[in-house]
C-alpha cells in the first residue's frame, strides 16, 4: 500500500486508489497517518473530528469509522490491516513494503544532510530535489477539522524549510543564476519570509543583479513596516549592508547570512535560569524527555512536553535541569518565561505580554504596535521559522494561556510545567504529558544528602529515611528540611524527625524565610469553587489513605455523581490524586501527607466542630451501610449479627452494585480504612457507630483469618461503648472477643467471656445477642467433649434464632447439632439435620454456610461408607470455599477430603490434600484442623506400613489436642499412636497410651 498526505489525502495498492468515504473517516486516517507508529487515542481521534465538542456517541462513531476504513481497505485486496486496535485508541502500522510519502522525504532529507555534510553537494541537491518533488500540492487537501489544518500548516512549513535548504545547497554549487527565477516566484508567495528573501537577494548579487538585490530588500522592508510594523531582520538587514560593500562572495550559502554582519547580530539569547543546585534523581523522566525529543526531531515533528504535578514536587527544577543538558542542541538559543499561572505576586501574564517579552528577547523591533494577539502570534512564528530554539514556559495556568504562544514548524522544542492537566494541549497540540510523582523514600534521602552532606545524612540512614518519608517525598519539603539541616550544624536527622513527627507543627517545620509550604498549597486551593473548598477539607478530616466518591457525597449530603465531580476538579487542581481502582472499577483517591495537614488546617480554620463532627458522622454511617449490605450479601440477609442505633447513609441500591460485585472482595480493599474508621468513631465517641461496624466487620475477619483485626477492632469498641455507657454495646463487643477466643483455640478465655457476654445479654433482655452467644458457648461444650450440654445449649439457641428469624445462624445451629450427633456415632439423627441446613443455606444464598455443611454432610457420607459421595459433595464444598476464598473453610473441608482419598486408596491425593490442608491451619493458626491432619496422616501412614512417619505425625496430633483441652480427640491420637508403638514392638510403650486414653475417656463419661 502507498499512503500519500502530502497532497490530497490518498491510498493505493497496485493501480488501485481505495475510496476513503466520508469526511469524518479522512480526518481519522489523516491523524493516523500523521502519528504512524504510534498510539492516538480515542479522545484525540474525537477531537480531531469534533474539535472540543464530541457528542456522547463519539467512541462508537469513531469505532464505526475504523471498521468502515477497513472494509475498504479489504475490499480492495489488501492483504493486512493497518489500522491496530489497542487499550486507549488506535495506531496505524506500516508494513515492509508499504510507502509513506513523509517517510519518503524523511529518508530523502536524510540522504541529503549526509552527503552536504560529506561535501558531496551535487547529492545533497539531488536528494533536497527528490524530497521536494514528493508533494502534489497542500498538503491533506479536502481533509477538514481544525487539528488537521494544523498538520497541514506545519507540513507546508516544513516544505519551506526544505525549499530553503535546497537554494542552499544550489548557491554552494554557484547555481545563481539558475535559481533566481524560482526564488523570486517564491519570495511573491511568500513576501515576509526572511530567509527566502534573504537567498534571493544573495543569488541576485551573486550573478551580478547587484541592484535588484538591493531593490528586493528595499521591497522587503517596505512590506514589514506595512504589514508588521517592523524592521527586517538583523541578519536580513546584515545581508544589504554586505551587498553594499560588495562582500558577497562564494561562501557557502547557509552561512552568508549568518556572518555577512557580524556586529550587528544579536546575542543569542540565553535566559535559563541556573540549573538546580543538588538535582538527584528523575533519571527515568529525564530519559522520556531526551527519547521525545529524539523521536520528534528524526520525524521531523513539533515536541510539546507537558510536565505536571502537585505544588512542590519540581516541575520546573525538571524542566530547567533538562534544557540544561539540551541546550546544546538548540543553537539559536533558550527562552524562559514565568507564566505566574499560580503565584501570590500577581494574576496570570496574559500571552498576548508574553509574546511582546519573547520578540524583545529575540531583539525583534517595531516601528508600528501589533494590536491583537493573533498579530503577535503569528509574528513570533515567523520570527522561530527555520530556528532551533527552546521554549520553557513554566507555571502555565491552563491551555488557553500556552497555545498562542507555540512555535508553528518543527525545529523548535517547548516545555510546559503547570499544576493544570492542559488537556487542550495534549488534545489539540498533540503535547506529550509527563506527569511527576513525588520521590521515593531512597531518593529522597538523596535529595537530603545532596544539600545538608553526604557524610551527615549518611551518619544516621534510618533518621535520614524517616526524614524523607515525613516530607512526603515532596521536593520543596526535602530541600527545605535539607537547608535546616545545613545551617544547623548542631541538629541530627533525628532531631529534625522530632520536630515533623508533631503534625500541628510539621507545615511551620517545612517553612524558611522566602520558601513556605503553605503558600504552594494557597495558590491552588484559593481558586477552587466553594464546594470543591468543602471537599477539600472534609475529605482530609477521615483518617483514611484512601477514599471513594461515595464518601464525599456523606461529607457534604449530595449525590455520588457530583461528588465525583467536586474531587475531580480536586484532581485537576493537583490537590488530590488517583489512586489504583477499587473492585468493580470505580475510582479511589488519595492525599499527599501534606496536603492532608494544610486541609485540616484549612477545615479547623473555616468550620465549625459541629459541623466537622456531623460530616464524619454521615461518613461513618455511610461505611456501616456499606458494611451492613457486604455482609448482608455474604449472609444472604442481615443474619447472625447485631445492631446498634447508629444512623445509617445509605447509598442508592446501583451504586452498590457497581462498588461491591464481591462482598469479600470489596471487604479486602476496604480493611484497612475499615479499621481506620472504627479507630475515628472510637476517638470521636461515636461509640454505637464503633460498635456496630465492628461486629459487622467481625465475618470477614473471621473468613480470611484477620485475627489481630478482629482483636484490635473490638478492643477499641468495647473501650468506646464502656466511656459511652452503652451496655448492649459492651456486652456485643465481649461476644465478639468471647468468639475470637474460641476461633483461636483459647477455650478457657472464650468460655470466660462468653459467659460473661450471655449474662449481659440475659439482664438486658437482649434475645438475639443471648442466641448467639449459647451458640458459641455449645461450641466449646462439643470440643471439650460435653456433648449432652452442647446439644441442650444448641436446642436453646436454634429456637431463639427461629423465633427471630435469623435464618443463617439457625441453619448454623442445626450443622452444629449434626456435627455433636457425628462425634457420638448418631449419623442417621445427623443426616436431616444437615440435609435440612444445606437447603437453608442454599434458599438464602450463604454459600460459606452452605460449604461448612456440605463439609460436615461429606463426613456424614463417608462414616456411612457412602465414598464416592462423600467425595462429591466435599469436593463441591472444597470449590465454594475456594472461590469465597475462605482459608479457614479450605483447610478444614481438605481435611476429610484427604481422609475420603484414603478410603478409596489414593493415598497420594490423600497425603497431598491432608499437607495442604495442615499447611494452611498452621498459617492461619487453626490449631485443630492441624491436629485433624496430623491425625489423619498418622493414620494414613500407619495403613501403609509407614510406622515412623505415623509415629511423628500422631505424636503432633496427641500434643495440640492435649493443649487445646479436646479430650475426646486427645484420646483418638493416644490410641492410633499406642498402635504405632504396637508395630513399632514397642508393647510397654502401647500400653501406657491405651492406658492414657481410656483414662481420658473414662473422664469424659464422668462430665
Amino acid at each position: 500500500m502507498e499512503f500519500r498526505v502530502l497532497g490530497p489525502l490518498t491510498v493505493i495498492t497496485g493501480n488501485l486508489q481505495i475510496p476513503l468515504g466520508g469526511p469524518r473517516r479522512r480526518i481519522m486516517l489523516a491523524t493516523l497517518l500523521l502519528n504512524v507508529g504510534r498510539v492516538v487515542s480515542t479522545d484525540r481521534l474525537s477531537a480531531a473530528i469534533w474539535g472540543q465538542n464530541p457528542p456522547a456517541t463519539a467512541r462508537n462513531q469513531v469505532a464505526i469509522c475504523v471498521s468502515g476504513l477497513r472494509r475498504e481497505f479489504a475490499a480492495a485486496g489488501v492483504a493486512h490491516d493497518p489500522i491496530v486496535t489497542v487499550s486507549s485508541g488506535y495506531l496505524l502500522r506500516l508494513a515492509d513494503d508499504d510507502r509513506f510519502d513523509v517517510k519518503q522525504v524523511e529518508e530523502a532529507l536524510r540522504q541529503a544532510r549526509t552527503a552536504r555534510t560529506a561535501g558531496d553537494l551535487e547529492k545533497a541537491s539531488e536528494q533536497l530535489s527528490s524530497a521536494l518533488a514528493v508533494w502534489r500540492g497542500d498538503p491533506l487537501t479536502g481533509v477538514e477539522g481544525e487539528l488537521v489544518r494544523a498538520e497541514s500548516e506545519r507540513l507546508g512549513e516544513w516544505r519551506l524549510a526544505i525549499l530553503e535548504e535546497y537554494f542552499e545547497v544550489e548557491l554552494e554549487l554557484s547555481h545563481d543564476l539558475q535559481i533566481v527565477g524560482e526564488l523570486a516566484a517564491l519570495v511573491a508567495e511568500y513576501p515576509l519570509r526572511e530567509r527566502l528573501r534573504g537567498l534571493l537577494m544573495l543569488a541576485q548579487s551573486r550573478a551580478g543583479r547587484r541592484a535588484e538585490a538591493l531593490a528586493t530588500y528595499q521591497e522587503g522592508y517596505r512590506l514589514s513596516i506595512e504589514r508588521l510594523g517592523l524592521e527586517p531582520g538583523a541578519e536580513l538587514a546584515g545581508l544589504n549592508e554586505a551587498i553594499l560593500r560588495g562582500e558577497t562572495g562564494r561562501r557557502q550559502g547557509r552561512l552568508v547570512m549568518e556572518h555577512a554582519a557580524p556586529e550587528a547580530a544579536p546575542a543569542v539569547p540565553a535566559q535559563l535560569p541556573p540549573d538546580v543546585t543538588g538535582f538527584v534523581a528523575r533519571d527515568a523522566e529525564l530519559g522520556r524527555l531526551d527519547a521525545l525529543l529524539d523521536r520528534k526531531s528524526q520525524a521531523c515533528q513539533p515536541f510539546i512536553a507537558v510536565i505536571t504535578g502537585m505544588g512542590g514536587v519540581g516541575k520546573s527544577g525538571l524542566a530547567v535541569h533538562w534544557s540544561h543538558r539540551v541546550a546544546p542542541r538548540f543553537p539559536d538559543g533558550q527562552l524562559f518565561v514565568d507564566l505566574n499561572g499560580y503565584s501570590e505576586t500577581g494574576p496570570p501574564v496574559s500571552p498576548f505580554d508574553v509574546l511582546d517579552t519573547l520578540l524583545r528577547a529575540l531583539n525583534v523591533t517595531r516601528q508600528h504596535p501589533l494590536t491583537t494577539l493573533e498579530e503577535r502570534a503569528a509574528l513570533f512564528r515567523t520570527v522561530l521559522a527555520g530556528r532551533r530554539l527552546l521554549l520553557v514556559l513554566d507555571n502555565a495556568r491552563d491551555s488557553s494561556q500556552v497555545r498562542p504562544l507555540l512555535p508553528g514548524a518543527p525545529g523548535c522544542a517547548v516545555i510546559v510545567t503547570s499544576r493544570d492537566q492542559l488537556a487542550g494541549l495534549i488534545t489539540l497540540e498533540g503535547a506529550t504529558p509527563l506527569r511527576l510523582d513525588v520521590l521515593p523514600p531512597d531518593q529522597g534521602v538523596d535529595v537530603l544528602a545532596c544539600i545538608a552532606g553526604e557524610q551527615r545524612v549518611h551518619a544516621d540512614p534510618e533518621g535520614a529515611r524517616q526524614l524523607s518519608e515525613l516530607c512526603g517525598g515532596l521536593v520543596l519539603a526535602l530541600r527545605v528540611a535539607a537547608a535546616r539541616l545545613a545551617v544547623r550544624p548542631s541538629w541530627t536527622s533525628a532531631d529534625l524527625v522530632a520536630r515533623l513527627t508533631d503534625e500541628s507543627r510539621r507545615l511551620d517545620e517545612l517553612s524558611q524565610g522566602e520558601v513556605d509550604l503553605r503558600t504552594k498549597f494557597i495558590l491552588s486551593y484559593r481558586d477552587l469553587s466553594p464546594q470543591a473548598a468543602i471537599m477539600f477539607r472534609r475529605l482530609a478530616l477521615l483518617d483514611v489513605a484512601e477514599f471513594g466518591p461515595w464518601l464525599g457525597a456523606a461529607l457534604l449530603e449530595m449525590d455520588p455523581e457530583r461528588a465525583q465531580d467536586l474531587i475531580e476538579q480536586l484532581v485537576d487542581a493537583q490537590l488530590l490524586e488517583l489512586s489504583q481502582p477499587w473492585p468493580g472499577g470505580q475510582a479511589r483517591y488519595r492525599f499527599h501527607d501534606l496536603l492532608r495537614l494544610y486541609a485540616r488546617e484549612r477545615a479547623l480554620i473555616e468550620e465549625s466542630e459541629q459541623e466537622r463532627n456531623a460530616a464524619l458522622r454521615r461518613a461513618l454511617g455511610c461505611w456501616l451501610a456499606l458494611a451492613e449490605a457486604a455482609h448482608a450479601r455474604l449472609l444472604g440477609g442481615d443474619y447472625a449479627v447485631l445492631h446498634g442505633p447508629a444512623e445509617r447513609r445509605r447509598l442508592p441500591f446501583a451504586v452498590i452494585d457497581r462498588m461491591m460485585p464481591d462482598p469479600i472482595e470489596w471487604f479486602e480493599a476496604e480493611r484497612p480504612h475499615l479499621l481506620a474508621a472504627i479507630g475515628q468513631a472510637a476517638a470521636l465517641g461515636f461509640s454505637a457507630l464503633c460498635w456496630d461496624l465492628t461486629m459487622t466487620s467481625a465475618t470477614f475477619f473471621e473468613v480470611r483469618g484477620y485475627y489481630d483485626d478482629w482483636r484490635s477492632a473490638h478492643e477499641l469498641a468495647l473501650a468506646a461503648a464502656r466511656r459511652d455507657g452503652d451496655v448492649r454495646g459492651e456486652a456485643a463487643m465481649t461476644y465478639g472477643l468471647g468468639s475470637l477466643e474460641l476461633f483461636r483455640q483459647r477455650y478457657d478465655d472464650a468460655d470466660s467471656l462468653l459467659r460473661k457476654a450471655v449474662r449481659m445479654f440475659e439482664e438486658q433482655g437482649e434475645e438475639h445477642g443471648h442466641a448467639l452467644a449459647l451458640r458459641n458457648l455449645a461450641l466449646l461444650d462439643r470440643i471439650a467433649g460435653r456433648f449432652d450440654l452442647a446439644l441442650e445449649r444448641y436446642a436453646r439457641a436454634g429456637e431463639m434464632l427461629r423465633a427471630l428469624g435469623d435464618h443463617a445462624a439457625g441453619a448454623h445451629v442445626m450443622a452444629s447439632t449434626a456435627q455433636v450427633l457425628l462425634e457420638r456415632g448418631a449419623y442417621g439423627e445427623a443426616e436431616p439435620l444437615l440435609r435440612a441446613a444445606v437447603s437453608t443455606f442454599e434458599e438464602i444464598g450463604y454459600q460459606r454456610g452452605l460449604a461448612q455443611a456440605l463439609y460436615r454432610f461429606g463426613e456424614v457420607l463417608l462414616l456411612t461408607q457412602r465414598v464416592d459421595a462423600a467425595r462429591q459433595t466435599l469436593e463441591k464444598a472444597l470449590e465454594t470455599v475456594r472461590e469465597l476464598r475462605d482459608v479457614v473453610g479450605e483447610s478444614y473441608v481438605l481435611r476429610v477430603l484427604g481422609e475420603t482419598y484414603a478410603q478409596q486408596g489414593r493415598t497420594d491425593a490423600a497425603e497431598g490434600a491432608l499437607l495442604t490442608s495442615r499447611q494452611i491451619a498452621q498459617r492461619v493458626g487453626e490449631q485443630f484442623v492441624v491436629g485433624g491432619t496430623s491425625l489423619a496422616l498418622g493414620n494414613l501412614y500407619f495403613g501403609t506400613g509407614n510406622a515412623t512417619s505415623a509415629r511423628n505425625n500422631l505424636t503432633l496430633a496427641s500434643k495440640v489436642f492435649e493443649e487445646l483441652g479436646a479430650r475426646i480427640w486427645h484420646a483418638r491420637a493416644l490410641e492410633a499412636l499406642a498402635a504405632t508403638e504396637a508395630m513399632l514392638r514397642n508393647d510397654q510403650g502401647a500400653h501406657e497410651l491405651w492406658a492414657r486414653a481410656a483414662a481420658l475417656l473414662a473422664e469424659d463419661e464422668g462430665h
